[in-house]
């Protein structure tokens, strides 16, 4: 995009739409994972013994979690910035 705000094309937007539906997707496809697996963010993922739970596949749904969390790779966070959202 330019670097001076007052000239921005036809294109940056373009190029902007198309980056927030591409972080939008890759919300949509880790929060489908997390939900596959009939559980949310906040579910637990030991059991009352603090062992792994067995009904769920707490790999992958740590896994989406981390990457929905870690900043570097965060797609809530590159959604707030691309629409220029102070909430992710």
């Amino acid at each position: 995009m330019s670097s001076d705000t007052s000239k921005v094309t036809r294109e940056d937007v373009l190029k902007l739409m198309d980056e927030k539906k591409q972080v939008e997707a890759e919300l949509e496809i880790l929060y489908g994972v997390i939900k596959s697996h009939n559980a949310d963010m906040d579910t637990p993922l030991v059991d009352s013994q603090g062992y792994p739970r067995s009904d769920i596949d707490v790999y992958q749904v740590r896994s989406c979690s981390i990457h929905l969390h870690t900043p570097a790779t965060c797609p809530s966070m590159a959604l707030s910035y691309l629409t220029g959202s102070s909430r992710p």
